[in-house]
């Protein structure tokens, strides 16, 4: 409704959403629905969630379930088709009373399950795909004055519905087929991942961690490794770019950490007896060009020089050990080992290989890739309370509370704190002089040890990689490097674990570097390719890298931004233009990076968790506007 959209535009929102839930309701299909949106946690839930709680019989009939950073996984709406719930509360019945009657909605991200975009999605499963990119000027509400243009957008729209249902049908089909395995009620891809392991994989019980040992582990669990080392090529030197084949299915074969052994102090164990994580001080070789270990500094991954403390998987500490890294153990963290993963990888890595169709080859690298990940979610979990603005001031008293949401003049959707440890929720009800926060707990399956092992063995392939002879480097990513020299044959092929030349051949005639995400390269068959963070790939020319390298700024303009603010379930569109500087977080001396030095034992900084920081942030900023 143009005309009411103009006027009042939530209004013209409300009025469409309900007219699309009684639509579905109206359907009469199966009992339990399931409702795929390709961008449901960044897009369209601003829109459903708020509404559909307004629409339900009553507002505690909808269920959201948000990841760690508030981004909405999936969205449950049950109701009974012949009593409201507050009738069912009044004459004292249970769920088993109207099980019959009772009906589901499960609104579901797709692009969860199938991490890119919808085109791609239709492509790989032979389904006729989307009529045209998205139109910018969709963006205007004018454009919508001519009914040509909304007829147009119209179209765009069913069939961007029509061909999503026909791609996860297609899908369904390919994963009953391949992997005996059903995906509908699957939230992700690492969740089917773990469906398809426990059907045929799964040989021994893999144990949950205590809560404190989740959080000491988890200060070892970081990403892969990427560093900058020089500006550019210079005097025309010819690089060369690999890209490792299939890292983290790789790190997925080695012996992982299984059965908890127990805590051992200092100097206890030996080396050659440790298996597991250490707390340790660590302390590099002095003018080292080439930092080996990663370490998380204000909320980012750094190689860093000097000395600090930290958590590190035994066999990355090992690695660096053999090229003059001094480790202090403080405390050892023992584990049985295991190969849990490797049927599992070598048996789908080899169906990659003979996969026949794009969907088949898709899938296997999906979870190939996606199994690990499901091992290290975060334990901290959200909870969603949808209370009266009269109940928010107890629910404040009661919870850990991260956000306050506006659903409407009446209701508030509050988003609290899970499974916090026992030292923030002491730390925060000191800090706020609290007695009655006592936090709620939810468990989790998840073993943070697995996930790190894993991304740790990755980056201990990328070392050896650093540390070969005959080659210089230029830049390193996750699983890719750009290098001078040779590398011995033996590294080069297309088998798990092998360097597979990312040029075929060619070589790189121009390179520059600005920093971590921040490069670009003109290769010999004059190709230029641009990487920078923040800004879409390929976004620069030749011409704007070297007036960086001049040391000026680019402005470069982007598509149109989706500013989304999930406290008001609002989204607002911005054009943007992004600044892109000449600068790394690394000190340039000639045409080489210096690693950035800290000393972190000698001079030791201590910082709330960010955790802790933003529960303190948001109880004092709620407090204040519902006391």
């Amino acid at each position: 409704d143009l005309e009411l959209f103009e006027m009042d535009r939530g209004s013209a929102v409300k009025k469409l959403l309900f007219e699309v839930f009684k639509c579905i309701e109206n359907l009469n299909l199966s009992k339990k629905l399931f409702i795929y949106s390709h961008n449901l946690g960044g897009f369209d839930s601003y829109f459903i969630l708020p509404y559909l709680i307004q629409y339900g019989k009553s507002p505690h009939c909808v269920t959201p379930l948000l990841d760690v950073k508030k981004k909405i996984i999936c969205i449950q709406y049950r109701y009974s088709t012949w009593m409201s719930e507050e009738e069912m509360v009044e004459y004292g019945l249970t769920d088993s009373h109207s099980k019959k009657d009772r009906k589901q909605w499960n609104f579901i991200d797709s692009n969860r399950v199938f991490p890119i975009s919808l085109k791609e999605l239709c492509k790989i499963f032979d389904v006729p795909g989307k009529i045209s990119d998205y139109n910018p000027e969709w963006n205007r509400l004018e454009f919508f004055k001519d009914s040509n243009n909304f007829k147009e957008f119209e179209e765009y729209s069913k069939q961007d519905s029509i061909c999503l249902l026909n791609a996860v049908l297609r899908a369904r089909e390919q994963y009953l087929k391949e992997f005996d395995v059903d995906i509908v009620n699957s939230v992700s891809a690492p969740s089917i991942s773990l469906k398809i392991f426990r059907t045929k994989y799964l040989k021994k019980n893999i144990p949950i961690l205590s809560r404190k040992l989740d959080a000491k582990i988890r200060e070892s669990y970081m990403g892969g490794s990427s560093d900058c080392y020089k500006r550019t090529n210079v005097n025309g030197e010819q690089l060369k770019y690999a890209d490792v084949n299939s890292l983290y299915p790789l790190a997925q074969t080695m012996d992982l950490p299984l059965d908890y052994v127990g805590e051992f102090k200092g100097d206890s164990l030996t080396w050659e007896e440790i298996f597991g994580y250490v707390e340790c001080e660590i302390q590099t070789p002095d003018k080292l060009k080439i930092p080996l270990l990663s370490h998380r500094s204000d909320g980012r991954n750094i190689q860093p020089t000097g000395k600090w403390k930290g958590v590190y998987f035994s066999e990355e500490l090992k690695e660096v050990m053999k090229h003059g890294y001094k480790i202090k153990k403080l405390t050892v963290y023992q584990f049985t080992r295991d190969t849990v993963f490797t049927d599992f990888i070598l048996d789908l890595y080899v169906m990659k290989k003979n996969a026949i169709n794009a969907a088949e080859r898709y899938l296997y690298k999906l979870h190939l890739n996606s199994l690990y990940g499901i091992f290290g979610r975060d334990p901290n979990t959200l909870r969603t309370i949808i209370a009266d603005y009269s109940e928010v001031s107890d629910v404040l008293s009661k919870y850990h509370v991260n956000t306050i949401a506006k659903v409407n003049d009446d209701l508030a959707l509050i988003l609290a704190q899970n499974n916090l440890d026992f030292e923030t929720m002491s730390a925060l009800n000191i800090e706020l002089d609290l007695d009655l926060l006592k936090g709620t707990q939810k468990k989790v399956n998840c073993n943070v040890a697995i996930a790190s092992a894993i991304t740790s063995h990755a980056r201990i392939h990328m070392i050896r990689l650093k540390t070969l002879e005959g080659i210089t480097i230029y830049y390193t990513d996750t699983d890719s490097i750009i290098y001078s020299g040779e590398i011995p044959t033996e590294y080069m092929g297309n088998e798990l674990g092998e360097l597979k030349d990312e040029l075929k051949g060619g070589v790189i005639k121009e390179f520059f570097c600005f920093g971590v995400k921040k490069y670009a390269y003109l290769d010999s068959d004059n190709n230029f390719k641009s990487v920078f963070s923040g800004i879409p790939r390929n976004s620069l020319s030749l011409e704007d890298v070297r007036e960086l390298l001049d040391g000026k700024s680019i402005n470069v303009k982007v598509p149109d931004q989706f500013v989304k603010s999930f406290d008001r379930f609002e989204i607002k569109i911005r054009p943007k233009i992004i600044e892109v500087k000449p600068t790394a977080y690394k000190k340039l001396v000639g045409n080489d990076y210096i690693p950035p030095a800290i000393n972190e034992i000698d001079n030791p900084t201590s910082s709330k968790s960010p955790i802790l920081k933003a529960l303190i942030f948001a109880y004092k900023k709620y407090k204040k506007i519902f006391k």
